[in-house]
């Protein structure tokens, strides 16, 4: 065994994590180069995949019926700095894009720029110079705003920063839970 991936779309479908096998993250990092090295009579390391990683997988279903992961690829996760942060809106759609510049991208894609989509963030309230990680897509489409070309960003996560120290609040939700109806006043 090794272990099982999270993720909102087979839980949905399948009320469930997916199980990954160990083979499988062995042939990920063999197809990344990142075979473990052992020393002769020792055991073998486990292989790297670590929680936090971002990957695209298939599923198939085990003789019982359970979701398990095959095909698993890494999703390159990049590192950058917010400079406009994504507005406000009733609907996701509606709110203006934030712009976030990343070395790490430029590095892997000759793109320096991406937009941050409301939706791309959940609720996180982003602000300009927070650093943030995110993943774009494989051949996404790319945009020219003002002489530069950018991408979309997605996934993006806000990065702690030292100085915010433990328990200091990053982000926050809203929380609705179901509440009983209230008896009617004078009813009979």
């Amino acid at each position: 065994g090794f272990g099982f991936i999270a993720s909102e779309a087979t839980a949905t479908r399948f009320g469930r994590d997916v199980y990954i096998a160990k083979a499988e993250v062995q042939m990920l990092a063999a197809a990344e180069g990142r075979a473990p090295v052992s020393h002769a009579g020792e055991k073998p390391p486990p292989p790297s995949l670590e929680e936090e990683d971002l990957v695209r997988f298939r599923v198939r279903l085990s003789a019982e019926g359970y979701p398990q992961a095959e095909h698993i690829r890494r999703v390159p996760k990049f590192h950058g700095v917010v400079l406009e942060a994504p507005g406000e809106a009733a609907a996701d759609d509606e709110a203006p894009f934030g712009r976030v510049a990343s070395e790490d991208l430029a590095a892997a894609t000759g793109v320096r720029g991406a937009i941050i989509r409301r939706a791309s963030c959940g609720r996180a309230r982003l602000a300009a110079g927070d650093r943030v990680t995110f993943c774009v897509q494989d051949s996404g489409p790319t945009y020219t705003i003002s002489g530069e070309a950018v991408v979309d960003a997605l996934l993006v996560m806000l990065v702690p920063r030292p100085e915010h120290g433990l328990g200091c609040i990053l982000g926050c939700c809203i929380l609705s839970l179901p509440r009983a109806p209230r008896p009617v006043a004078g009813g009979g």
